[in-house]
C-alpha cells in the first residue's frame, strides 16, 4: 500500500505542476478496500476516493486550474 500511496502522491504532484487539479480518485474495488482499511497510515489528501469496478488499478479525475 505504501507504493500505491507514493505513486498517487507523485501523480497528483505532476498533474498540479501541469496546471491541473485532481478532483477525485477512482480505484478498483479490491484496491479501494485495502486503501480504506489502511487509511490511518494515509496522508490526508482531501480528495474524494471511490470504488469503480471499471478501473484496473486507479484513475485520477482532474480538471484544469483557472
Amino acid at each position: 500500500m505504501d507504493f500505491l500511496i507514493g505513486k498517487l502522491e507523485e501523480d497528483i504532484e505532476y498533474l498540479y505542476s501541469q496546471g491541473k487539479r485532481v478532483d477525485m480518485i477512482k480505484m478498483n474495488p479490491e484496491i479501494y478496500e485495502h486503501f480504506i482499511q489502511s487509511r490511518q497510515d494515509v496522508p490526508n489528501m482531501d480528495i474524494p476516493v471511490e470504488a469503480d469496478e471499471n478501473v484496473e488499478k486507479y484513475e485520477l479525475v482532474y480538471s484544469v486550474i483557472q
